[in-house]
């Protein structure tokens, strides 16, 4: 939206600035039309903005290999911040696995060297000790069946946006769908120079949860 306001508003200081002769009226019509489109402009991008968005994966890659053929895809905040939610629920599987895809899928602010800084390991741990955190990103896993949805239905994510989520081209929070809390959670993410999005932060991801029935 402010890109739009400086548009309009020096558009219009313009036309208060030309002499009102008999082209004002032209003048006039083409900071309408540089209105109109501004504000077209600004509600498409904000309906994109707000749109929400799931994204499905039939089964979890059981290697660093599948998973780098996944990150290829991530071309959308969404898909980055999912194959991020696949890496925390390899952790129950494999957990050295688990924090390889982990780290492949965050941003060198989380890191140390090629691992995981101190926070983002004792995250790890709490992972480790709650793999239910993780499950409860998947949709149809609830605290009423344990966290487990059925092993047909593979894993489902949803994701939605706010009118704040868009920081910049390359910075963009998402929030990731839980059964496990009453609102969704936030997860921020950034673009590198390949046109992957990594999560950047995700502390919120590894916050309790409803207890299972």
């Amino acid at each position: 939206m402010p890109t739009c306001v400086a548009a309009i508003t020096l558009r219009t200081k313009m036309t208060l600035g030309d002499d009102h002769d008999a082209k004002g009226n032209v003048v006039k019509t083409n900071t309408l039309k540089t209105i109109c489109v501004c504000l077209m402009f600004w509600a498409s991008f904000h309906s994109l903005a707000w749109a929400d968005e799931q994204h499905h994966f039939d089964a979890l890659p059981q290697s660093v290999e599948a998973f780098s053929a996944l990150q290829n895809t991530a071309n959308t905040p969404e898909i980055g911040a999912a194959l991020f939610v696949v890496a925390m629920l390899v952790v129950e599987q494999d957990e050295v696995l688990g924090e390889q895809l982990m780290v492949q899928s965050l941003t060198d602010a989380n890191l140390t060297g090629d691992q995981l800084d101190t926070s983002m390991r004792d995250h790890l741990k709490r992972l480790e000790r709650d793999p239910d955190i993780a499950r409860s990103y998947v949709s149809g896993a609830k605290p009423d069946n344990g966290y487990r949805a059925p092993d047909e239905v593979g894993f489902t994510f949803k994701f939605s946006r706010n009118r704040y989520s868009v920081r910049s081209e390359i910075e963009v929070r998402v929030f990731v769908a839980t059964s496990g809390a009453g609102t969704p959670r936030p997860v921020s993410l950034m673009r590198d120079s390949t046109g992957i999005w990594k999560v950047e932060e995700a502390s919120s991801l590894f916050v309790g949860i409803y207890r299972p029935s």
